[in-house]
């Protein structure tokens, strides 16, 4: 019986934290029922790269994350919250996890308070939330699909990962605006950043799409249409088109 309960435990935060998730499922369509872990509902490519590159620190996530995380990334890193709720998290806590989506004070509060250098959160084209992360300069972007965004803060410990793994231009802020007026210097960079998305996330329909902008701009028609063709497929996979 002691081994049966953790795995109920964790089967219960899944179906709590699940509820919210889909509530916030990145493209429309049909919710799908079943068992197992469903692309793209759950933040499972970040957590595979976030289980690959180890980057150093604490982890700061999206409330809706915790069940899977502690699922996928047990002992690995710790979740900063999950559907155990007020059982074990303050309500203070709570609500201020619920305010930092959209104040970055908040953000930066708790995740110095709780020495946080990594942050998985949500993200969709259609929300607000959690996109003030990408204007902090300190804050770097490392991984991006149609699920999660997930940034590692510069500090010492994390500097040389961060060499490694981070972004050097790509930003999840209106991105086909943001490659249509790069300058030249930008786009140099750029080139590196989509193609490691893609290798990244390849079943990413966002980073397919973000890649098809990139070179249709500078002007490879045939790379564009092959990005394109891999996001249409992803998306017929999933019955979005």
């Amino acid at each position: 019986i002691p081994r049966v309960i953790p795995a109920l435990t964790l089967a219960l935060l899944l179906v709590a934290d699940a509820r919210l998730l889909l509530s916030r499922a990145p493209f429309p369509g049909a919710r799908p029922v079943g068992i197992g872990v469903k692309e793209p509902w759950f933040p499972s490519a970040a957590a595979d790269f976030l289980d690959a590159t180890r980057p150093p620190g604490k982890l700061f996530h999206a409330f809706h994350f915790g069940g899977y995380l502690a699922w996928r990334l047990k002992g690995v890193y710790p979740t900063f919250i999950d559907g155990r709720s007020d059982t074990i998290f303050p309500r203070d806590f709570i609500a201020a996890v619920g305010r930092a989506a959209h104040d970055r004070v908040a953000f930066d509060d708790l995740t110095q308070k709780h020495d946080a250098t990594i942050a998985l959160v949500s993200w969709s084209n259609r929300s607000p939330d959690w996109m003030h992360i990408a204007a902090a300069p300190d804050w770097r972007l490392v991984f991006w699909d149609d699920v999660s965004a997930l940034y590692v803060r510069e500090t010492d410990a994390t500097r040389e990962w961060l060499r490694r793994h981070a972004f050097r231009a790509l930003t999840v802020v209106n991105p086909p605006a943001f490659i249509s007026s790069a300058d030249a210097a930008t786009l140099s960079q750029l080139r590196a950043d989509v193609d490691r998305n893609v290798a990244i996330a390849p079943r990413s329909a966002r980073a397919h799409f973000v890649r098809s902008l990139y070179y249709k701009r500078i002007g490879d028609e045939t790379t564009s249409r092959e990005s394109e063709a891999a996001m249409k497929e992803i998306l017929v996979s999933r019955g979005l088109e």
